[in-house]
């Protein structure tokens, strides 16, 4: 009899035993290393990659079919003049603008832009220019010296609608104002004053 309460208390003592041991191996039990998740999610993602600036050249040959001509046309420029496009830098703005109308033009779509020559290195090696197609001039794209020996490092081309205009600020302060438009009678782009301010004094 005592040998069976002796059997029945150790077979309890067993079942319980492990009963109790099952959850801690089941906690043991190993899953995906802690070291090995930290470093998954400490490994920094790839940084996405900075767009250039499209350079003048790209953005006309990646163009619509029109911009062809037009593409040639500068092409034709940079081999036949002294001047250059102005590089980063060299002004503080784009220097350049491809556009569809300006007051009084009547043509293909037209550049603009901001020229340098690159013998000089005083303020005023600058330039602008355009190449454009007016219907009035016979339609072919052209040269159109609009400035030259201007300093223009301060100056922005801004589009708006049908119109381009042309602002520069001065280095005591004065800002000039002025829009793009072609004179049939001269052949040529001219910009017309819209308003001259100063800075007030100090």
């Amino acid at each position: 009899m005592i040998r069976r309460l002796l059997r029945f208390v150790f077979a309890v003592c067993a079942v319980g035993a492990l009963v109790s041991c099952s959850p801690q191996e089941k906690a043991k039990t190993p899953g995906p290393s802690t070291a090995a998740n930290s470093n998954i999610a400490s490994t920094p993602a790839a940084p996405t990659p900075a767009v250039p600036v499209a350079s003048l050249e790209s953005v006309l040959a990646d163009g619509p079919e029109n911009n062809k001509e037009l593409e040639h046309a500068w092409a034709n420029f940079r081999r036949s003049q002294k001047y250059r496009l102005a590089q980063p830098g060299e002004t503080n703005h784009k220097p350049y603008l491809i556009w569809w109308g300006t007051e009084a033009y009547h043509g293909a779509e037209f550049l603009i832009a901001i020229v340098v020559d690159p013998s000089r290195t005083d303020q005023n090696r600058y330039g602008l220019v355009v190449i454009a197609a007016p219907e009035s001039d016979g339609g072919k794209y052209k040269i159109y010296w609009v400035e030259r020996e201007r300093d223009l490092a301060n100056c922005e081309i801004s589009p708006s609608s049908g119109s381009v205009f042309f602002n520069c600020v001065s280095a005591d302060g004065t800002k000039d104002g002025r829009s793009l438009a072609w004179f049939r009678s001269k052949r040529r782009f001219e910009l017309k004053g819209l308003y001259p301010s100063r800075s007030p004094e100090k």
